[in-house]
């Protein structure tokens, strides 16, 4: 005579693709959530993706030379799902690209190198001092999104190495995530004494200009 209660997220299983070269893919479909698109190429020369959502809208996720190991927001965070899209690369080598649901199994203190989308984390309604740091010279953009793929805020965008803090509430009965775009090292902690979440270590993995 004892009950509980639990809640359950299904998500899709992750579509890989592989090939070499020029190649547009079809019929793309993805169910309701939001997607991050993992893209790697082994070649000396272009390397552009272009990504149409189903509904009319095309994103330019990744235009590079050379080798190229990146993530991006799928869809730019379009959640109701998609259907028949179609990704146009273009590229001199082999390539992999995998769109994976966005799941709640990260913490707020997300340490990472290159272009990279967190696991999503649990605001905790506390006003935080968010602590910023990037180790390598270009951009460093980091992006704020809730659980709906809604950008919600940019809480950082310096040039080079950077160290600094912005404040933020996130409400604790939501998640979120961020997106970040960087050519090195980074860290992004809400200060909350969360346990790290390492998202990737790739070193020297940028050959040419990024373009997202």
């Amino acid at each position: 005579d004892k009950y509980d209660y639990c809640n359950i997220t299904v998500t899709q299983a992750p579509l890989t693709f592989k090939g070499k070269g020029n190649k547009i893919l079809d019929n793309v479909t993805v169910s309701a959530g939001v997607y991050a698109i993992t893209m790697t190429h082994k070649g000396d020369g272009v390397f552009k993706i272009i990504g149409s959502d189903g509904d009319g809208r095309a994103y330019t996720y990744v235009d590079v030379r050379g080798d190229y190991t990146g993530t991006n927001l799928y869809a730019k965070g379009k959640s109701d799902g998609v259907e028949n899209a179609t990704i146009s690369i273009s590229a001199t080598g082999e390539w992999t690209i995998k769109i994976k649901a966005i799941t709640y199994n990260g913490t707020d203190n997300i340490t990472g190198s290159g272009e990279c989308v967190s696991p999503m984390f649990q605001g905790t309604n506390n006003k935080n001092t968010v602590q910023l740091k990037n180790s390598e010279d270009g951009d460093f953009t980091v992006f704020l999104f809730d659980q709906n793929g809604k950008q919600i805020g940019v809480l950082c965008d310096e040039l080079d190495d950077y160290e600094g803090t912005v404040d933020a509430t996130l409400d604790k009965n939501k998640y979120y995530f961020i997106v970040v775009k960087s050519q090195g090292e980074w860290q992004v902690d809400f200060d909350n004494n969360s346990k790290e979440t390492k998202i990737n270590e790739i070193k020297d993995r940028f050959k040419g200009l990024i373009c997202v």
